[in-house]
């Protein structure tokens, strides 16, 4: 069985993963035949020992006993230490086989019949694949035996007495006892030669099927790379050849966008991977708003979704905490991409998210479980291609790469993600039917904190019927209700006075008159007509219906309701214009000086652009600045060499510490450790977006008495 976490053969190091080599298979080999030929010996010496201690060697038995319990209590002491047992155990062994043909030379010098003992014991090492060692053996008997038959020392005549008598039995039994000695060694070494000759190729097998995964998978991600690589410089070029309308510009950058956040998704699910696979994902612990990401998750596969004809909705249990502990962007990732595989496999019908927390199991433990469950009505899976389904480089079935694409890493990246955060991925599904996949991640409790959505006591008690046929858009409706303070009216076809109605457009039928849902709740009440961007209402509306896009989300829906309420709707509160942010730019590329320049314009934040790391510390030690944007490879010195600096100079002549964001394609977390300790506060990877540098210069408030 090829392992190196138990089972018949160990290899490595614990925790490694890789291929068994040959020369791993080697070292297993040795290792277990010098601990089985040790334990043999021993097994074999004691007897030997008391034998001549019984007959009458009493000097040469004593001493080989005490030599014996030395050996094996010296052995008994470094191996409970862990270091250099088998060294020493050899050495051990060593001695007592010197004394051992010590003893036969004594039943009779060169002619003593239990030399044939002897004569087995360098061969057996050498069967069993140690050919050092019984090269060793054989030279230590061979220059022992001969200095002994010719520079005997007297006292050693004077022992020849004690030895056994009756040579002919001893030469039956010292012939005997070796030919059977040397087959059963043989028998053994041969046999353990198969094992690990079976193992190899096994091992083989396992590392050709690897490298032809791997192949695939540098296909397959060639194209999925030059796939939105195209669309980037085919946008551009009409951009730059071709005079456009505002709303093809805007057409054009939308695509130009979408080539631009699929590149980067693949390449970031390459990088996930190469972390993941030496061990350096870092698990960050921060507040997450799991109801905002969830729709946020619906939201940025809406478009994809509603194109197909398939409905997208999200829900969340009531109790579900505003704010939770966790990996955030990590936990995105992951319900990003099984909303995305679900979107992409399902022709049909629907997908939905739904979000709930469970107590955790151990009555101990504070945290709270998570689980994300994403169900859709696709084209399922057979139970054999579920058991591969989480394997890199691979798809349940290569005919799905074909007809959907994908690299076959996202499913792996998330299952490896999910167990970083002390969680993992389940899935059920049924070929044909559709698919239901689970995050389940232990997430800590946090502070409770403003949230997002308006106030309950806003809207709270105003009356609301839903029109739908969707149980996935009543679950949705069910939980904004639940967070704006409204009540569900239940739609059984009653009279019950509402305050407005919303129509789902798939129960909508244009230019029927009357249409029933219009009558619901009197002619008094304000409707709206819910439906996907994809395909708006238009001009078809009734007079006193208004429009509302899927996914549907609560600000929207607050914002409608007190359209139509004026007594709901709460004052304006009174703005106050922020200060400006005094930001010192340092990159040493054009275009990204320029770019970012023109984003930290759109941030209300004024920079100052210069393109050498000396530059920017010359800067520094000028004039004061809220924040440092700094490029890691500048010319001249580098970033990290401009935050060393920076901060020495702050140590000797005090003063608040200057901000200082990172800007970098590294992904080591190793170095990003490295960089943090040198005084960086903030590591922005390239490529980033927008969004993310806004987040960062949230971070930043360059009014000292706020």
């Amino acid at each position: 069985m090829v392992a190196r976490d138990g089972g018949e053969w160990t290899f490595g190091s614990p925790g490694s993963k890789g291929l068994i080599t040959a020369q791993e298979l080697e070292e297993a080999l040795a290792r277990r035949t010098f601990w089985f030929l040790a334990a043999c010996s021993v097994l074999i010496l004691i007897p030997v020992k008391l034998a001549w201690l019984l007959q009458g060697g009493r000097v040469v038995g004593l001493l080989g006993i005490l030599e014996l319990f030395t050996v094996l209590w010296c052995s008994w002491r470094v191996w409970t230490s862990q270091t250099g047992a088998a060294r020493f155990l050899g050495l051990g062994l060593a001695i007592m086989y010197l004394q051992v043909a010590a003893a036969a030379w004594l039943q009779g010098g060169l002619q003593a019949p239990a030399l044939n003992w002897l004569a087995v014991l360098p061969i057996i090492a050498i069967v069993a694949g140690n050919l050092r060692l019984g090269l060793s053996l054989c030279v230590a008997f061979v220059a022992q035996i001969l200095v002994m038959d010719y520079y005997e020392p007297p006292y050693l005549a004077k022992l020849r007495p004690l030895m056994l008598p009756n040579a002919h039995v001893q030469t039956l039994v010292s012939t005997v006892g070796s030919v059977v000695l040397f087959s059963a060694f043989g028998w053994i070494a041969v046999r353990w030669r198969a094992q690990v000759q079976q193992v190899l190729e096994v091992s083989h097998q396992q590392a050709q099927r690897g490298n032809e995964a791997k192949q695939r998978f540098l296909a397959i991600m060639s194209h999925e790379i030059r796939t939105p690589l195209s669309g980037i410089v085919g946008t551009a070029s009409l951009l730059r050849e071709k005079t456009m309308a505002p709303s093809e510009q805007r057409q054009m950058l939308h695509l130009l966008d979408h080539s631009a956040q699929t590149l980067r998704s693949l390449l970031n699910d390459v990088l996930d991977w190469a972390k993941l696979e030496a061990g350096q994902l870092d698990v960050r612990h921060e507040p997450v708003r799991l109801r905002a990401l969830v729709a946020d998750s619906a939201d940025l596969f809406a478009v994809t979704a509603f194109d197909k004809g398939v409905e997208l909705t999200h829900s969340f249990a009531a109790d579900v905490p505003p704010v939770l502990l966790g990996d955030e962007m990590r936990l995105r990732q992951t319900l990003n991409n099984l909303v995305s595989n679900a979107v992409k496999f399902t022709r049909q019908g629907r997908v939905h998210v739904h979000l709930v927390t469970e107590p955790s199991p151990a009555p101990q433990d504070a945290r709270v479980w998570v689980r994300l469950e994403v169900q859709d009505t696709g084209i399922g899976m057979s139970p054999a291609q579920v058991a591969k389904l989480f394997q890199p480089f691979t798809q349940a079935d290569q005919s799905t790469t074909r007809q959907y694409g994908g690299t076959g890493l996202g499913l792996s990246i998330g299952r490896e993600l999910a167990r970083c955060m002390g969680g993992d991925i389940v899935v059920s599904s049924r070929l044909g039917l559709g698919s239901c996949f689970v995050i389940r991640v232990p997430m800590g409790l946090a502070p409770t904190t403003t949230d997002e959505l308006p106030a309950p006591t806003v809207l709270a008690g105003q009356r609301l019927r839903l029109v739908t046929c969707s149980m996935g858009l009543r679950r949705q409706v069910q939980s904004l209700c639940h967070d704006l303070g409204l009540v569900l009216v239940p739609d059984d076809g009653n009279d019950a006075e509402v305050d407005a109605v919303l129509v789902d457009a798939a129960v909508w039928t244009p230019g029927a008159s009357p249409v029933r849902a219009w009558s619901w709740g009197g002619s008094g009440q304000t409707k709206a007509l819910v439906s996907s961007a994809m395909d708006p209402p238009g001009a078809n509306l009734p007079a006193g219906v208004l429009p509302l896009y899927k996914p549907l989300r609560a600000h929207a829906l607050a914002d409608w309701l007190r359209g139509i309420l004026p007594a709901t709707a709460p004052p304006e509160p009174a703005t106050k214009p922020g200060p400006t942010l005094q930001v010192l730019v340092a990159e040493d590329s054009e275009v990204n000086r320029d770019l970012l320049s023109e984003m930290l314009f759109h941030c209300q934040a004024k920079a100052e652009l210069v393109g050498t790391g000396r530059a920017a510390v010359n800067a520094v030690l000028a004039r004061r600045f809220d924040l440092l944007l700094m490029d890691y490879q500048m010319p001249e010195m580098d970033g990290l060499a401009a935050t060393r600096a920076i901060r020495r100079h702050e140590a000797e002549h005090g003063g608040p510490a200057l901000p200082i964001v990172l800007i970098s394609g590294e992904v080591n977390v190793a170095c990003h450790a490295a960089w943090r300790e040198a005084g960086v506060n903030h590591i922005l990877c390239k490529p980033y977006a927008f969004d993310e540098l806004a987040r960062v210069l949230a971070t930043i408030n360059p009014d000292p008495a706020t």
